[in-house]
C-alpha cells in the first residue's frame, strides 16, 4: 500500500534576527490576559469597562458593598480584599463585551449606568460585586497587534503577579464548571504563534509549520528571558519590575509545553515569592500550579506516561511505589498548602490522593480530611479489568492527543491502525497489522513520513476504488492550515 501526498513546494522559514519589540512582548502578554473579550475578526460589538470584587463569603460581600456605597474607592478595595486575579490591578476586567460574562454576572450588570454597582452575585470562586465604569461603547475586536498604548508603554487589562490564561475563566460565559490554572502552556504557545509574523504560504508547507512553530517557541523563551535579565536596561526587571511575575509564569509555561520542568518550575516558585509577597491572594492559585507540576515531573520521571501498567488505573489493584518521590513530597506540599485554604476544591483533592497513591500511600496515608476513599469508586457491577498490551503488541508510540483509525487498509481482513498527533513536528503512523497479533509501523513504506500533525482522522474510500482513504484535518483553533486527503494505492 502507498498513500502519495500532494506534491508541495518546500519553502522552510528562516528567523530574522530583528528583535522583538516591547510593544509585542507586550501584546504577547497581554493578549490571553483579557480571554473575556470576543476573538472574532472585525465584529462589532457594545462594550463596558468592569471592575470586580470577589470574596469567599456573602457576610464579607455585604459589608463591602456598604463601604462601596458609602464612598470608598472600588480599585482600593479590591486591591485590599479580593481574591479574584484581577485585584491587583484595582479589580479591573479592562473592556469586555458583557454577554462574554456568565449568566449570573451578564444578568448582573445588565442595563447598568456608568458608575453603578452590582452584586453580590455568587460564582464558583465566591461572592462577587461588580462596578461598570462606562457603558454602551462601540468596539471593533481585532487579533492581537502592537497598539499605540502598548509603544507607549501602557498596557490594557494587566493583571497581577502570575495571572494565567485561564485566571478570568471562573467569570466567563462558559457554563458552570470552575477552572483550574492552566500549566500546560499551550495557551501561551498558540498566542505567541499567533503573534509573531510568518512568511507567506507558511501554512501550505507541512516542514515550514513545524519550522515555524520551532522557531517561535524558541524566539519566544528567549525573549522572555530577556525581560528577566537585569543587566539588559530594556528588560522588565530594569524598567516594570511589577510585571517580572508575569513574565516568570509565561516563561514556565513555555518551558513546560516543551517537558522542561525543572527550569519552568523554578520560574514558577520565583512567581510565587512575589505573590506572597506584593499580591497574596494570588498565592493560592500558584500552590496549585506548583503542586500540579511537580507531581507532572514525578510522573515523567517514573515513567508513568511511557509505561503506565497499572499506575494509570485508580483505584491502584496493588499498592503502586514510586522508585523516585522527592518530587512527590513536593506536590503533596504545596497541594496541601492549597486545601488549608481551600479545603472543597474537589480537583486539588485528586490530584492530592494520586500523588500518595504513587508514593504507596494511598488511602492509608492520606489525611482523612482530604481523603477520596475507595469506597466512592465502587461499583455493583463488575466490569472486569483491562491491561495495558499496547507496547508488547507494538504500538509503543507515545505522542499528543490526536486522530486515530482502525480499518482494513490493505483489504486483507486484518485491521490496522492509523494515528495521528497534535504535534505539528510529527507524522501520521501506519501500524500494519501482522497477523499474529502484533503491528509494525510501516508510515514512511506508506508515504506517511512526510505527513505532519492533524488532530483529526477520517477514513473514506472517497474515489469509490474499493480502498479506504484519509482525511487529515488541521489548524482548527490553531491557525488557518491545510488539510491533507491521502488516496490509498491499494498496493
Amino acid at each position: 500500500m502507498e498513500m502519495r501526498p500532494p506534491r508541495l513546494k518546500r519553502e522552510l522559514y528562516r528567523v530574522t534576527d530583528r528583535r522583538w519589540s516591547a510593544a509585542l512582548i507586550l501584546v504577547f502578554l497581554s493578549s490571553f490576559i483579557v480571554p473575556l473579550q470576543s476573538a472574532g475578526q472585525g465584529s462589532s460589538q457594545l462594550t463596558s469597562e468592569i471592575r470586580i470584587i470577589v470574596v469567599e463569603t456573602q457576610t464579607e460581600a455585604a459589608q463591602i458593598l456598604k463601604r462601596l456605597q458609602a464612598g470608598e474607592d472600588f480599585a482600593t478595595l479590591a486591591r485590599e480584599k479580593s481574591i479574584d486575579p484581577s485585584a491587583s490591578n484595582g479589580g479591573s476586567l479592562g473592556r469586555l463585551d458583557p454577554t462574554s460574562l456568565r449568566t449570573e454576572l451578564r444578568d448582573a450588570v445588565r442595563g447598568a449606568e456608568k458608575g453603578q454597582l452590582a452584586g453580590p452575585v455568587k460564582i464558583s470562586t465566591g461572592f462577587a460585586i461588580l462596578k461598570v465604569e462606562d457603558s454602551g461603547v462601540a468596539a471593533v475586536s481585532t487579533p492581537p497587534v502592537p497598539t499605540a498604548a502598548a509603544q507607549s508603554g501602557a498596557t490594557v487589562a494587566t493583571t497581577g503577579q502570575g495571572m494565567t490564561p485561564t485566571g478570568l475563566l471562573a467569570l466567563a460565559g462558559r457554563g458552570k464548571v470552575p477552572y483550574p490554572p492552566d500549566v500546560s502552556g499551550a495557551v501561551e504557545v498558540e498566542v505567541a504563534f499567533r503573534t509573531l509574523p510568518k512568511p507567506p504560504d507558511w501554512d501550505r508547507n507541512l516542514r515550514s509549520v513545524c519550522e515555524v512553530r520551532k522557531q517561535t517557541l524558541a524566539r519566544a523563551v528567549d525573549h522572555l528571558s530577556q525581560l528577566l535579565d537585569p543587566n539588559d536596561p530594556d528588560s522588565f526587571a530594569a524598567t516594570k519590575p511589577d510585571q517580572i511575575g508575569r513574565v516568570q509564569f509565561s516563561l514556565a509555561q513555555l518551558l513546560a509545553y516543551q517537558g522542561e520542568m525543572e527550569p519552568a518550575i523554578q520560574h514558577w516558585l520565583e512567581a510565587y515569592k512575589l505573590a506572597k509577597a506584593s499580591s497574596p491572594q494570588m498565592a493560592p492559585e500558584l500552590e496549585e500550579v506548583l503542586g500540579t507540576a511537580y507531581l507532572h515531573k514525578a510522573e515523567m520521571e517514573n515513567e508513568v506516561y511511557r509505561k503506565p501498567a497499572d499506575r494509570c488505573i485508580f483505584p491502584p489493584r496493588k499498592p503502586v511505589r514510586a522508585q523516585k518521590v522527592e518530587d512527590l513530597e513536593k506536590a503533596i506540599l504545596y497541594l496541601t498548602r492549597f486545601l488549608e485554604k481551600k479545603p472543597d476544591t474537589l480537583e486539588v483533592k485528586w490530584l492530592l490522593n494520586l500523588a500518595y497513591m504513587y508514593m504507596g500511600k494511598y488511602p492509608a496515608g492520606v489525611p482523612s480530611k482530604y481523603l477520596i476513599a475507595p469506597s466512592v469508586f465502587a461499583s455493583k457491577e463488575d466490569v472486569g479489568r483491562f491491561t495495558d498490551v499496547a507496547p508488547a503488541a507494538g504500538l509503543n508510540s507515545f505522542s499528543m492527543a490526536g486522530g486515530v483509525i482502525v480499518d482494513d487498509f490493505e483489504n486483507n481482513g486484518l485491521l490496522d491502525i492509523v494515528t495521528s498527533s497534535y504535534d505539528q513536528c510529527e507524522s501520521l503512523h501506519y501500524f500494519h497489522n501482522n497477523g499474529d497479533g502484533t503491528f509494525t509501523d510501516r508510515a514512511v513504506q506508506a508515504g506517511l513520513s512526510d505527513q505532519l500533525g492533524g488532530l483529526n482522522l477520517i477514513q473514506t474510500d472517497y474515489n469509490n476504488d474499493g480502498c479506504i482513504d484519509i482525511f487529515v484535518l488541521r489548524g482548527g483553533w490553531q491557525a488557518p492550515m491545510r488539510d491533507s486527503l491521502l488516496r490509498n494505492n491499494c498496493v
